[in-house]
């Protein structure tokens, strides 16, 4: 027997209105339809320290410090890095070179990092974060972190 959509639709309301298996399709209905209007939850997961790395390898404890393009926290002020490049606050860090060669990249605070520059002061596990003033490295302040790579 064939339906055509207008008595399926007609067969489909008669057998909601009968109640026969209205009532637990039309329940079920109301639940997907819900169910699809809610946004889905984003489940948060805590990691234990001891898990929160596993992608990465721990180099070490670094005291970390800011600076700028100023003449007050570079020779010239121009801003040009001695790898040559341009320095940019959120990518460009000084590093020691024989601790962090030129070109590495570095995790802090879950942010990435490349190594683009020295500086007279920057020796062993230490490391000078560019900002984009003067202002903004001297509110950084100092602080001591744990650097990581990536593996």
């Amino acid at each position: 027997m064939k339906i055509n959509k207008k008595r399926a639709a007609l067969l489909s309301l008669i057998i909601l209105e009968s109640g026969l298996i209205g009532g637990l399709i039309g329940c079920n209905l109301a639940k997907e339809i819900q169910a699809a209007e809610v946004e889905p939850k984003q489940e948060t997961i805590e990691l234990k320290s001891e898990y929160a790395y596993t992608d990465y390898k721990s180099l070490g404890e670094f005291v970390i410090t800011h600076y700028c393009d100023c003449q007050k926290c570079t020779l010239d002020g121009d801003g040009i890095t001695a790898s040559g490049t341009k320095a940019t606050a959120g990518r460009t860090i000084a590093a020691d070179p024989d601790v962090l060669p030129m070109g590495s990249t570095v995790i802090i605070d879950g942010h990435t990092y490349t190594v683009e520059d020295v500086g007279g002061a920057i020796e062993g596990n230490r490391i000078d974060i560019f900002m984009d003033s003067h202002e903004e490295a001297l509110q950084a302040g100092v602080r001591t972190v744990e650097v990581f790579e990536e593996i």
